[in-house]
């Protein structure tokens, strides 16, 4: 039943002109450069996405519902992966963080930058979840902006 609602979502989104990269890669352009977009709906969809069809050399960003799909990311040459899924924990205690996480790394990724290789991950708090109740984890809206890496801020960086 779930994969069934999944289809009929993309199908929806396609209908109204949307891509849905699900788990899929895909190369656009934005203000003349090109940029690698990539889906991935693991665990709960497989297979995870086939790359072979997207060129190495330009910038890579992965959407990934859930901070689970880190490792695989780096395998892949992600440069940028954005997240949510974790919440933050939603419950969160003083000087102890937070308390339940519904990841595979526990808290590890519940929210915020980390750098894993060569891959940037942002996993935010977002705006709300399965149980409404938060405790000491505000929700948040991000806005990241990307720089060219020619631009006023320094030459792309690759470990």
């Amino acid at each position: 039943m779930r994969g069934t609602t999944r289809r009929s979502s993309a199908a929806a989104w396609r209908a109204r002109g949307w891509t849905c990269w699900a788990t899929a890669g895909g190369q656009i352009e934005v203000r003349g450069r090109p940029l690698t977009v990539i889906g991935h709906e693991g665990p709960w969809f497989a297979p995870p996405p086939d790359l072979s069809a997207c060129p190495e050399g330009p910038f890579r960003l992965c959407l990934s519902h859930t901070p689970d799909n880190i490792r695989w990311a780096r395998r892949a040459g992600v440069d940028l992966m954005l997240s949510g899924h974790v919440h933050g924990g939603q419950i969160r205690l003083p000087l102890f963080g937070s308390v339940f996480v519904p990841s595979r790394y526990g808290r590890r990724y519940d929210c915020g930058v980390f750098q894993e290789g060569p891959t940037v991950l942002h996993v935010t708090r977002g705006l709300g979840g399965d149980h409404p109740l938060r405790y000491g984890c505000r929700p948040e809206v991000v806005l990241l902006t990307l720089r060219r890496p020619d631009g006023p801020h320094g030459a792309r960086r690759r470990d």
